[in-house]
C-alpha cells in the first residue's frame, strides 16, 4: 500500500506509492578533492580546502552535514545554482545522485576534469508522489508501477507469458479494466524503460533489478529523520483523539503465537505490535484496550471508529487497497 507521509517543506501529507527505483548520495567534482568527499577526510593537507556543495531541502544535506563538518558545507538553494557555484569555484565537489551529479559535466566526465565518487552514503528510495485527499488516484498510480515492474517478470519467464496474463482489474471501474495492458503497451515494462531513459547514466545496480527468487537479500530502508525541523501538527487528529481518550483501542483475532489470553494478560506478536503504537504515542507508557474482533467484521470495525487500529494478519490484495475505505 502507498505510505502517507509528512513532508515538512509543505507541511502537509502526500501519498508515496511502492518505489520503483533505489538511489543514493553519491560524491562528484575535482579529482583530488572527491577523494577527500569519500573518504570523509576535510581536516589534513589540501583535503582542509574541501568545499562540497549540496542542494537544500533535500535528505542528501541532511546526510551531508551528518558526516562532515559544517564549515567545508554550501547549501545551494536551487538546482541551477548547485551546478553554477560549482563552475564558479564556489565548491569543489557535488553531493547528489548521480544522475543530478553529471548533468552539465559530461565533457569534463571524458577529459578526467570531473570524477564520479565510488561509494553510496544512502539509500534513496524514489517513489510517485500524489496528494493524499485522492486516494483511488493514488491506488491508480501505485498499482501501475508495479504493473510495470510485473510485465518485466513476465517478459523474463520467457516466450511463454505475454503481456495477456497481466490481471485485468475489475476495481476502477469498466473504463479501466485494460489499464495495465495499454500502459505496458504504450511504454515497455520496467526494464525498457529504465534501459531507455536510464542505462547511459545510472547502469542498472542489483537494487534495481527484479528479484526472481534467486537472492535472499533485501533492501533494509534507515529511519528517515526522527528529528525533524518542522513536526507535524497532529491536534485534532486521530492521534490527538486517541491521547484525549488515554488509550488505545487495538483490534485483534484470538490465535496462538500472535494473540494468546492466559486468564489474566494478553501475550503475542500483535500483542507487542499494540504495546508499541501505544508506548510511541503515551511517551513510553502501555495504554492499550484489546477488542476481539471475528475476522469477517475486522474492517467494519475499523471503518466505524470501533477499534484505532487493526493488528491482525491481513493478506494485502489489490482489491482491499482500491475499495476498502479503512486502508
Amino acid at each position: 500500500m502507498e505510505r502517507q507521509v509528512f513532508e515538512p517543506t509543505t507541511k502537509r501529507g502526500y501519498s508515496f506509492s511502492k518505489p520503483y527505483l533505489h538511489n543514493g548520495l553519491m560524491f562528484a567534482g575535482l579529482p583530488s578533492y572527491v577523494e577527500c568527499a569519500e573518504t570523509l577526510n576535510v581536516s589534513s593537507g589540501i583535503c582542509q580546502e574541501t568545499r562540497i556543495c549540496v542542494l537544500d531541502g533535500t535528505t542528501h544535506r541532511t546526510t551531508v552535514i551528518d558526516v562532515l563538518p559544517t564549515a567545508s558545507v554550501i547549501t545551494a538553494p536551487t538546482f541551477e545554482s548547485f551546478h553554477q557555484i560549482f563552475n564558479d569555484g564556489g565548491c569543489n565537489v557535488l553531493a547528489g545522485e548521480k544522475i543530478d551529479l553529471l548533468t552539465g559535466h559530461q565533457e569534463e566526465v571524458k577529459s578526467g576534469d570531473f570524477v564520479l565518487g565510488s561509494n553510496l552514503f544512502s539509500k534513496e528510495p524514489i517513489a510517485l508522489v500524489t496528494r493524499n485527499e485522492d486516494q483511488q488516484f493514488s491506488d491508480f498510480c501505485n498499482w501501475i508501477i508495479q504493473a510495470l515492474i510485473t510485465s518485466e517478470e513476465l517478459r523474463a519467464g520467457g516466450p511463454s507469458t505475454t503481456l495477456s496474463d497481466l490481471p485485468i482489474p475489475p476495481f476502477f471501474g469498466d473504463s479501466f479494466s485494460y489499464m495495465f495492458y495499454d500502459a505496458v503497451s504504450l511504454v515497455g515494462d520496467y526494464g525498457q524503460v529504465y534501459e531507455r531513459h536510464l542505462e547511459q547514466y545510472v547502469p542498472r545496480s542489483e537494487a534495481n533489478r527484479i528479484n526472481s527468487g534467486e537472492s535472499p537479500a533485501m533492501l533494509a530502508l534507515p529511519f528517515g529523520n526522527t528529528q525533524p525541523d518542522v513536526v507535524p501538527n497532529v491536534s485534532g487528529g486521530k492521534l490527538g483523539a486517541i491521547r484525549e481518550r488515554g488509550h488505545l483501542r487495538c483490534g485483534i483475532s484470538a490465535g496462538a503465537v500472535f494473540a494468546e489470553f492466559d486468564g489474566s494478560e494478553w501475550s503475542g506478536l500483535d500483542i507487542s505490535f499494540c504495546q508499541a503504537l501505544s508506548a510511541a504515542i503515551f511517551d513510553g507508557d502501555i495504554y492499550v484496550r484489546y477488542n476481539v474482533l471475528d475476522p469477517t467484521e475486522r474492517f467494519q470495525a475499523l471503518q466505524n471508529d470501533l477499534v484505532d487500529v487493526l493488528a491482525r494478519i491481513t493478506t494485502y490484495t489489490m482489491e482491499r487497497d482500491v475499495l476498502e475505505p479503512s486502508i
